[in-house]
């Protein structure tokens, strides 16, 4: 039951001469041991009896096959064209398909066999095919009779149904019955759609190494292959992610399919491996050939790749009975796959008639690059050369050079030792630190792989996410070619800038406020060791002259030459510029005072330039926030007013602990909401920034769960649901709480925030359940997310719009006399930040100068100050540090 021609064969040779006489690949043993088939137990089946027909709805129902036919034509005799559902239509259409491409490679695998079971195993299969086509062929005839119903046209091979048609496939198919209540309805179809099925994500064959300078090919997709993924279950609510069922037997109830079902299985796990591989491949070349997408995107989602490989390696151990799991290593796959029962999607028959030479190459390129097989090779090859707990060193001098261009198999196996050669030496030194406990056990930002080899040099045994991640590794550094240091000089600047902003605005000089200054100094350290310093320079000197090289280590030469570690460290330098620079300015009201100041002269003269950094501060937040309707004010004198309000928590007794905050932005009693980019950034801060151990689930299912919510929000605005804008929400004030006793501030929010109609609520409860998340999916989801942020909130630089902001309170300050800063300080009792009291100064002036030329006088002042001041910051911002008196 081989595939193999004469070439593969003469090729395998070729393969093992690559990994020496120590390693070969290991091939399945008896029957019945761990890692193989597991043996057919015997089943014993009655003969199928007739079910009366009854609406009981607890008793089962079956319809035998030989019945599908007659009850196909009962339903062509007697229903109408419009009866039948397109939806349905596609679905058999597709499972026709499926059955019949899997027929065809389990036939072929056992054509030679004499087993009689095998045989009759065979033709069942194939007559279950006949009779669906006939049903299918019976129901598009009564579908063309419509007059103005176009026919669903047969899809093209390999193609997917869409998300929309697995969804619900059964809510055609429900039956009631008279005690059946509307309630209970709406009950059983919301459990039936909380456990929907997802389909996973089709595969694209890789096609070899991209040359400089030629042109960007398209990949065809290749054997694409869906498998079910259901809920994880009802008692898991907060699940967005749903886990994979392969649908394979249990040991209990095993029958004649299950080997089709086990090969299915291993091909669909590389299937969806090739598919991740592919779509992160391209997302690089998409940089290397026009720079179209960030370098702190593509590390992201490279390393969501690398956490993608472990999970749906869980999912497929999850999946095989307890004895068998041992079918899960790589070893054994690549045994059944490549030597035993070769890839659906290679047509061997081609094979036929080339040279050994050519043979050679087609398999290497349709087959082993398939399967990962050179990166399995050169880790085996590597742990023959790195002795155990040892830490190898080469000087610099004698390194491989890299040789790109790669286009045969030799050349590239070549290619991928040079890459991969220092890449394990630093992971041995690493594990070495880390066990000595000079290095934390997970470094800032480390990329997954990373782990893995460290685990692959501790244990001395390969796991398939780990072949796989290095795969993506040596294909990415294919395409980077010498672009690969990019990464690294984009972090040198960005940490330069965040370790300059960090010294000169610190909340315990600034604020008093010492809760900050372990966070402040820990991320300043860790930008000056891990950024800026190659913090094994020393350590490997010393090495080098313990063994007698008298050559120095190139400084960085590591991190300029790894390109995901180096995105990861920048976007983990911005997320902390961000994060922080936001906990920063709510240590004091001075930036929203300089908001409401802004949007008071710009209510009182439009023609004011425009402020960046104010600009983006504010969509922050939500438009239903009591700070961004309180800057709609008509007038100049109204947003001054509503200012009055926003900041009357800030300093009152009730709230003297504000400057006690350490943690995250938060709302401030109800005041503060932010939009869900600003919960987003959180979510990746917490994964990149600060839990170095949060697993890739946790993250994209809050990061799903926000992207959701934001669906839903632009739902409410596109149908005039947000709240009613401007001041007039505000009017309820000055009179403190309400005759309940509520804070009217409180009762506001909860009237402007308002309900979405039941049954929107609904839909989109049942959207947000069955997301349905194929790996490709989550990857797109997190490409488009980090692009979204790095574009958005990331280019908030709160640390400049804070010390914009003070800039203009002390201009405003200056404008109206020294009168007005003693008020402001007297108002605050002499704390840091006294100046974000001006604008409620300012207002309780206007209002008592109403209707006079004072009134008059106050604004024009105010507009004055602030178009002088915004129209000087077009230049370079400096970070400096703002003194107190």
């Amino acid at each position: 039951m081989h595939l193999l021609t004469s070439g593969r064969q003469c090729h395998t040779q070729t393969i093992r001469s690559l990994l020496g006489p120590e390693k070969s690949v290991q091939q399945p043993t008896s029957a019945g041991a761990e890692g193989t088939l597991p043996p057919k137990p015997r089943q014993k089946k009655g003969k199928a009896k007739p079910v009366p027909v009854t609406l009981d709805a607890s008793e089962e129902k079956s319809v035998h096959w030989s019945q599908l036919e007659v009850l196909a034509q009962r339903v062509v005799d007697n229903a109408t064209p419009d009866d039948i559902h397109d939806v349905a239509i596609r679905i058999l259409r597709n499972v026709v398909g499926l059955r019949k491409k899997s027929f065809k490679f389990f036939s072929s695998t056992t054509k030679d066999s004499d087993d009689s079971k095998v045989k009759q195993s065979n033709a069942n299969h194939a007559h279950i095919i006949g009779v669906l086509e006939r049903v299918l062929e019976k129901l598009e005839t009564l579908v063309a009779r419509a007059p103005n119903r176009e026919p669903s046209k047969a899809p093209r091979q390999n193609s997917r149904l869409e998300v929309s048609d697995l969804s619900n496939m059964f809510a055609f198919l429900e039956v009631q019955t008279a005690s059946d209540t509307a309630e209970v309805h709406d009950a059983s179809v919301s459990a039936e759609e909380d456990e929907g099925t997802t389909k996973r994500s089709s595969g694209r064959q890789h096609k070899g190494g991209k040359k400089k300078g030629a042109k960007k090919q398209q990949k065809n997709r290749k054997g694409e292959t869906q498998l079910a993924r259901v809920a994880t279950g009802a008692d898991n609510d907060g699940s967005w992610i749903d886990r994979v069922d392969f649908g394979i037997s249990t040991v209990d109830n095993y029958d004649a399919d299950d080997e089709l079902d086990y090969y299915m299985m291993m091909y669909c796990y590389f299937v969806d491996f090739n598919a991740i591989r592919s779509y992160v491949a391209e997302r690089w070349c998409d940089y290397w050939y026009d720079r179209s997408v960030s370098l702190c995107t593509l590390s992201v989602i490279t390393n969501a790749a690398f956490e993608l490989f472990h999970q749906l390696e869980i999912d497929l151990v999850q999946q095989l009975p307890p004895p068998y799991r041992g079918m899960a290593n790589y070893d054994f796959m690549l045994s059944a796959l490549f030597f035993d029962f070769g890839l659906d999607h290679v047509d061997y028959d081609s094979y036929e008639g080339l040279s050994k030479h050519e043979s050679d190459e087609r398999i290497w390129r349709d087959e082993a690059d398939w399967l990962a097989f050179s990166s399995w090779a050169t880790i085996s090859w590597m742990l023959k050369g790195i002795p155990p707990n040892k830490v190898p060193h080469i000087p610099p001098s004698q390194r491989d050079p890299v040789v790109y261009g790669a286009n045969d198999m030799h050349a590239w196996h070549k290619f991928e030792k040079a890459v991969t050669m220092q890449l394990f030496f630093e992971m041995a030194d690493f594990k070495a630190r880390k066990k000595n406990g000079v290095a934390p056990r997970v470094l800032p930002a480390e990329p997954e792989l990373f782990l893995d080899i460290q685990r692959i040099l501790e244990t001395r045994r390969d796991r398939s996410p780990a072949i796989f991640s290095l795969h993506l590794w040596v294909d990415i550094h294919n395409i980077m070619e010498t672009d690969v240091v990019h990464p690294f000089e984009q972090l040198q600047a960005t940490a330069a800038r965040l370790k300059k902003t960090l010294e000169s605005h610190d909340p315990a000089k600034m604020f008093n406020v010492h809760g900050l200054r372990s966070s402040w100094t820990a991320r300043r350290n860790e930008v000056s060791y891990f950024m800026l310093e190659d913090f094994t320079i020393e350590t490997q000197r010393e090495k080098f002259r313990e063994v007698g090289i008298e050559e120095d280590p190139v400084p960085f030469y590591f991190l300029q030459n790894e390109p995901v570690w180096a995105g990861l460290l920048d976007f983990r330098a911005k997320l902390a510029e961000s994060q922080m620079g936001h906990l920063f300015i709510m240590l004091s009201p001075e930036v929203d005072a300089a908001a409401y100041l802004y949007h008071a002269a710009l209510a009182a003269d439009p023609t004011i330039p425009g402020w960046e950094m104010m600009r983006k501060y504010r969509q922050t937040y939500r438009l239903d926030s009591l700070f961004g309707l309180g800057l709609m004010g008509e007038s100049a004198q109204r947003v001054l007013k509503n200012f009055s309000q926003v900041i009357r928590s800030y300093y009152s007794a009730a709230s003297s602990n504000f400057h006690q905050r350490t943690t995250s932005p938060e709302p401030l009693s109800g005041r503060r909401t932010f939009n869900h980019a600003v919960d987003i950034r959180l979510s990746l801060f917490t994964r990149y920034a600060a839990d170095d151990d949060a697993s890739f689930m946790e993250y994209i299912e809050e990061i799903t769960k926000y992207r959701l919510q934001m669906t839903r929000d632009a739902w409410e605005v596109a149908n005039n649901r947000h709240p009613t804008s401007g001041p007039a929400a505000l009017d309820k004030e000055d009179s403190g709480p309400s005759s309940d006793g509520a804070d009217p501030s409180t009762a506001l929010v909860k009237h402007v925030a308002g309900k979405l109609d039941r049954e929107r609520e609904k839909e989109l409860r049942r959207k947000a359940t069955l997301s349905q998340l194929s790996p490709i999916d989550m990857l797109q989801l997190l490409d488009d997310t980090i692009t979204s942020q790095l574009d958005g909130i990331l280019t908030l630089n709160y640390f400049q719009l804070y010390d914009e902001s003070v800039s203009l309170l002390a201009a405003i300050a200056e404008a109206f006399g020294p009168d007005l800063e003693k008020r402001a300080s007297v108002e605050c009792a002499g704390k840091p930040g006294y100046l974000g009291m001006i604008p409620k100064l300012l207002a309780d002036d206007v209002k008592g100068a109403t209707g006079t030329t004072r009134e008059h006088e106050i604004v024009q002042t105010i507009v004055d100050v602030v178009k002088a001041h915004v129209s000087k910051l077009r230049g370079t911002w400096i970070p400096h540090q703002v003194e107190y008196q």
